[in-house]
């Protein structure tokens, strides 16, 4: 039975979210643009299978509820293209950091086709102007995605022995490598094309050779 907690719920309203941009089973993105609206207490609580009273056992509404689910989905745990990013570079570990790089660049944009945390950035994108809160919270997320690859950053430095080259810091070098992620993710995905993903790759070497020097 559903307990009806608070992380019961938002997954409830994670699922519906999915399976509206069309990641899921019902997949009903082309025709239902308005993604959040569907995010009712009656919608929620009925997909948690807990009664409408169990939501409000927790928030005083809807925009209450938001608040956290926002928070939610913006966490850098949410993205799938970036936790294939960390897996693949934790487990293709070698003596070839040029190859491991290729690997991870591969895996992680082709993971970003189909990442619904991806795909939710760009529709909370187009209503930050209307809604500063939401504005907010993409930095905050976004930070948190800066964070999380300038730590594989680290990670390769500490493999190859190199260091950064001066101005550059983990954190600086990470948003660019994000800029040119999410760039190269919507060509992908209107186009999967082998040759972006080799490419992609490709820069990757290229910027990172730029940014670092023997230490």
């Amino acid at each position: 039975m559903a307990d009806g907690s608070k992380e019961t719920l938002i997954q409830a309203a994670w699922d519906l979210i999915i399976d509206t941009m069309g990641f899921g089973e019902i997949g009903r993105a082309a025709r239902e643009p308005r993604v959040f609206d569907q995010l009712t207490a009656s919608r929620i609580s009925r997909r948690a299978g807990v009664t409408t009273g169990a939501f409000y056992n927790r928030w005083d509404g809807r925009e209450d509820f938001l608040e956290d689910f926002l928070d939610y989905a913006l966490s850098p745990e949410r993205s799938d293209a970036l936790g294939v990013a960390v897996e693949v570079f934790e487990s293709a570990k070698s003596d070839d950091p040029e190859a491991q790089v290729r690997r991870v660049a591969g895996a992680a944009l082709e993971a970003s086709a189909d990442d619904p945390m991806f795909t939710i950035q760009q529709y909370l994108w187009a209503m930050r102007r209307i809604r500063p809160d939401i504005a907010e919270r993409l930095r905050h997320g976004y930070e948190g995605a800066v964070r999380a690859v300038a730590g594989i950053v680290d990670a390769y430095l500490g493999e190859t022995g190199r260091t950064l080259r001066p101005p550059f810091s983990s954190q600086n070098a990470a948003r660019m490598f994000i800029a040119l992620a999410e760039g190269l993710s919507l060509q992908y995905g209107l186009q999967p094309e082998e040759e972006i993903r080799r490419l992609f790759g490709e820069a990757l070497l290229v910027m990172l050779d730029g940014v670092t020097q023997e230490a």
